[in-house]
């Protein structure tokens, strides 16, 4: 049986002469969009596992967020039933495109295909997933209420997404002090292309503090997973694709260090942990 990598390849076409395209139409150097893919068929391979850990197979769900729309595939293969809610606005609006050159939409999906917040049904979902999105939203609050608010009875929402409690910045892997511009940041700027830069510019900056706020006064549980920290450890150790987009973290003394800490991890409060990966649960609704 195929890897869920060797799968995702399979599903779309990655041959040198669409990665130039791409590059070519949105000014960016074809390595850099080679990596990029890399890192998400990483992250795909990576978040179906969590999402394996919490749903069964045939649970109807939503992704936020869906971007490229390889975790999609994923979830189709391994037997769920989803939906998918990608806006393509902003940075993000080339995934249309890039899409279609690569042949990903020509894969049918099970559910339907939201544009908007506003068109997503309420208590529709048996779950909710979004990986890497929350930091990147206008309005936290509308999101992950929004979100919630599509669940069934019983459902749960699982987001992770960095909590900038601590000083790192993912997406170009660096240390920082938000917010992060060419004026607070002049060399980092410099190296960035104008994709990465349009992507910072998104950043809302989200926090544990944050979420443990906008969902006090609601009826939602909610839970963070310290595992989250160790398991992202691992993969930095293990994933070449995964080491390449934190190159800061791959020097030997950041790995002795973060192997050390992912030990620790139980002892270290949740607000204290990059990535944090929270549980958003609606309770039951008693019969009547």
């Amino acid at each position: 049986m195929k890897t869920d990598s060797d799968f995702l390849r399979d599903c779309m076409d990655v041959s040198p002469a669409v990665i130039r395209s791409i590059a070519e139409r949105y000014e960016v150097d074809p390595d850099f969009v080679a990596t990029a893919i890399a890192a998400s068929i990483d992250d795909a391979c990576f978040y179906i596992n969590v999402v394996r850990e919490r749903f069964p197979p045939g649970a109807h769900l939503l992704e936020a967020g869906a971007g490229l729309g390889l975790l999609t595939l994923l979830l189709e293969r391994h037997g769920y039933s989803v939906s998918c809610l990608e806006p393509f606005s902003g940075p993000f609006s080339p995934y249309a495109d890039v899409r279609r050159l690569m042949g990903i939409d020509d894969h049918a999906l099970s559910g339907a295909f939201y544009t908007d917040m506003s068109q997503v049904p309420t208590g529709e979902f048996d779950g909710v997933v979004s990986f890497n999105v929350a930091e990147h939203v206008a309005d936290i609050r509308e999101f992950i209420l929004g979100l919630a608010g599509a669940l069934v009875s019983g459902g749960a929402m699982v987001v992770i997404c960095p909590n900038y409690n601590v000083p790192y910045e993912p997406h170009v892997g660096a240390f920082f002090t938000r917010p992060i511009s060419g004026e607070s940041h002049p060399r980092l700027w410099r190296r960035l292309n104008r994709f990465q830069k349009d992507v910072i510019t998104t950043l809302n900056y989200v926090t544990y503090q944050d979420i443990r706020a906008l969902l006090d006064a609601t009826p939602y549980r909610l839970s963070f997973d310290r595992a989250i920290f160790p398991m992202s450890v691992r993969r930095l150790m293990e994933s070449r694709a995964f080491t390449k987009k934190h190159p800061h973290l791959s020097a030997t003394s950041s790995r002795v260090l973060l192997r050390l800490a992912s030990m620790v991890a139980g002892l270290v409060p949740a607000r204290w942990l990059t990535p944090m990966l929270f549980e958003v649960h609606r309770p039951k609704e008693s019969a009547h």
